[in-house]
């Protein structure tokens, strides 16, 4: 498949992606209002936040090693079979017996709430787990089949409730729940189509947890500075201010899209010894993805908050200001993800790990001094700042002479 088609059909399956969670995200904020809509963004946050912990690495450490040698996918899946059915066990227990621990992060959550978010994750966790598999035979139909056919399946879900039941944050996240079961359900179906005999490796393991243990740290530093500021406005200001941020974030954040489709498409295919090859290809795409997103910014900043109010409602107004500041910092971020993929091609090299934590403690310490004095914009301003940085620490690592050090 040539390159140009793989990514026709990427870019594609991630725009049925778009379109469909956008008609989602309209509908659950239009259903739930301001606070019903901060606590789905708190609870899909909690989600998030576990499948980044406990399966992300494994997924980059999936699509790694299938890139590499695909005689490890029987022994890839068998260990993923053992790992996550222990997960799930851990998870439900915690889901159902931590909630105590769990609301003092995140205040304001029902114990249904947390529950539900608990359970789905071993589900998503599979799910990605065997996608990345199929992303690393660079199999990229069936990836991308399998990207956008939860978000249908939960638009499906979500408006059938929307019209014979009642819409709560509580059972948009149960819709979730089942459209990941259903979707974990059809990929297995169809991966064991494709191999028959599965068995535990020790040695891959090791590799496994060798690669994924360096992808998880730099996974979750970048989802808590993509995340942290609405955990810490919704302890400053309150659920119905992070529903509000949350719309700002769910704008800014289609720029991240756009990378990470970019980046898994081009990501098994610079795994390998051809520096100047791979280093090519990645300009190319790098040069794609910030001229989009600063070209999607400069609409934004014109028409964004009519935008806003069309799909949202007018209660929603108030998280324009927050989308000005962060659409210059979402633009630094996308190049950023382009060059963190490069990088990690080259075996998650020590960078990768240490800048997002330079910029995760950056916006921490800037959220907690201006959103006190600023609000929902002073949020905005320190996750740009942040973005920026970290965009500055890759960038200059990548481009410096005589490569980067490894782990």
């Amino acid at each position: 498949m040539s390159l140009l088609r793989i990514f026709t059909t990427s870019f594609l399956a991630e725009g049925v992606v778009i379109i469909v969670g956008f008609i989602n995200s309209i509908i659950i904020t239009r259903s739930l209002g301001v606070e019903g809509r901060g606590e789905y963004s708190l609870g899909m946050t909690i989600v998030t936040i576990l499948s980044l912990v406990f399966g992300d690495g494994l997924c980059r450490a999936n699509t790694y090693l299938t890139s590499k040698d695909k005689r490890n996918v029987p022994s890839l899946f068998g260990n993923l079979v053992v790992y996550n059915s222990v997960m799930a066990i851990i998870l439900l227990a915690v889901g159902l017996l931590g909630y105590p621990l769990v609301r003092l992060l995140f205040p304001g959550l029902s114990h249904t709430l947390v529950f539900i978010s608990f359970s789905v994750v071993p589900f998503l966790m599979a799910v990605r787990s065997i996608s990345a598999i199929f992303l690393g035979r660079q199999d990229y139909n069936r990836y991308n089949i399998f990207l956008a056919l939860p978000f249908l399946i939960y638009l499906v879900a979500n408006l059938l409730i929307l019209k014979f039941g009642v819409v709560t944050s509580a059972a948009v996240l149960l819709n979730y729940t089942w459209s990941i079961l259903i979707v974990l359900i059809a990929i297995v179906i169809q991966f064991r189509k494709q191999e028959k005999g599965f068995a535990t490796n020790k040695q891959i393991a090791r590799q496994s947890w060798d690669a994924g243990a360096k992808a998880t740290v730099s996974h979750i530093s970048l989802f808590l500075l993509f995340r942290i500021d609405i955990i810490l406005i919704n302890i400053f200001l309150g659920v119905g201010a992070a529903g509000l941020y949350s719309i700002a974030v769910l704008i800014a954040e289609l720029l991240q899209k756009l990378a990470n489709t970019s980046g898994n498409v081009i990501f098994p295919k610079i795994t390998g010894d051809n520096q100047v090859k791979n280093r090519a290809l990645t300009l190319k795409v790098l040069t794609f993805v910030l001229s989009i997103s600063i070209l999607f910014s400069l609409s934004m900043m014109f028409f964004g908050r009519d935008l806003i109010i069309l799909l949202f409602k007018k209660d929603f107004s108030a998280s324009a200001p927050a989308l000005m500041w962060l659409l210059p910092g979402a633009v630094l971020m996308t190049g950023a993800k382009i060059i963190n993929i490069a990088l990690w091609a080259r075996g998650f090299p020590r960078i990768t790990v240490i800048a997002p934590l330079i910029a995760l403690a950056v916006n921490i310490i800037l959220n907690i001094l201006l959103i006190p004095k600023l609000g929902l914009p002073g949020s905005a301003m320190s996750t740009s700042i942040s973005y920026a940085i970290y965009a500055a620490i890759l960038a200059g690592s990548y481009f410096k002479p005589g490569g980067v050090k490894q782990v």
